[in-house]
């Protein structure tokens, strides 16, 4: 496992104004000149420069940081109809963001981005290899705890009856790629004590784990991607690998009331869902300008917080992937 690493002073103040000014003026626009919608309706939560999950048929189309204007990827949220519009690829959305290049120019704020986070990584850490992927979030509620990295074929088929009847050839992807760091950056978060929590568990694939639920009983993930769920009763294997370090056990309170420390709402992440993790570390958000970096096979989750917060809290985020590639 590669280290997991903090700093408070990953972006200075000028790159930290030149993203987030960036990200509003992009949001500005899109509101006024595509949604025809009053600014403070619209919640920008993901905005991608690359769609890095464009799928044909449940697999994985050829993933780069080539910059593709139909590849631009946005999610909003209607707050006054509380609707998750996205507009990916469609003719008049790409014709939109060539429209408003003389006022944001989509293409150079990717370079822009990727070569700001490879250089000032390359500070922290070696190995990494590059950059990947990059997205700017502004999330307002918790998900599942879960790893990332190398995504399965299809995570939306079924369950099957006997997870030892599938082959590799039944869900391993992108032999050529090897997934190696990913990390958050504070760009505008609103609470200090927003975060990440760090668990000693790790796994290979992008999966989700609550071993209190059984099937469509998950808070967030419900009945989507069944493929990648570990739920109750789930021995913690499958793909042809196992969850490294699971315990078998609920976390100890004393871990867990740390995680919970400024979260009312136990709900929102209840003891039982511990089941077969402990706590490696809580990173917390801080001030603009802070990363943590962590290995790509770690579980984590988003750090609790109540989700009777306001949907137009702000939690402005960098996330980025690093991966190795064979030539």
């Amino acid at each position: 496992m590669l280290e997991t690493i903090k700093t408070n002073s990953f972006f200075d103040e000028k790159t930290l104004n030149e993203i987030v000014s960036g990200h509003s003026l992009f949001k500005k626009l899109l509101c006024e000149e595509y949604l025809n919608l009053p600014e403070e309706n619209i919640h920008l939560q993901e905005f991608q420069t690359y769609n890095f999950w464009t799928k044909t048929n449940g697999i994985l189309e050829e993933r780069s940081e080539e910059f593709r204007w139909d590849r631009v990827h946005v999610e909003y949220q209607d707050i006054e109809n509380n609707e998750w519009p996205q507009p990916d690829g469609k003719p008049e959305f790409v014709q939109f963001l060539h429209d408003i290049k003389s006022k944001f120019n989509m293409e150079e704020f990717h370079y822009f981005m990727l070569d700001e986070l490879n250089t000032r990584l390359s500070n922290y850490c070696d190995k990494f290899g590059r950059i990947y992927y990059f997205a700017l979030y502004d999330l307002n509620h918790c998900f599942e705890t879960h790893c990332d990295g190398r995504d399965i074929k299809d995570k939306r088929l079924p369950i099957p009856d006997n997870w030892d009847n599938l082959t590799r050839e039944d869900w391993h992807q992108e032999d050529d790629v090897n997934y190696t760091r990913q990390g958050l950056i504070n760009l505008d978060v609103a609470d200090p004590t927003d975060g990440t929590v760090m668990f000693e568990q790790s796994f290979p694939y992008s999966v989700y784990i609550d071993m209190s639920c059984k099937f469509g009983e998950m808070p967030y993930n419900k009945k989507n991607k069944p493929r990648i769920q570990f739920l109750k009763g789930d021995k913690p294997y499958r793909f042809g690998a196992e969850i490294k370090n699971f315990t078998h056990k609920l976390m100890n309170i004393d871990d867990y009331d740390e995680i919970m420390e400024h979260c009312f709402d136990e709900s929102v992440f209840p003891h039982e869902a511990t089941y077969g993790l402990s706590l490696e570390k809580v990173l917390t958000l801080d001030n603009p300008g802070t990363m943590y970096t962590w290995d790509c096979e770690k579980f984590h989750k988003v750090k609790p917080f109540p989700d009777t917060v306001d949907p137009r809290r702000r939690r402005l985020t960098t996330h980025f992937t690093c991966v190795t590639k064979e030539s």
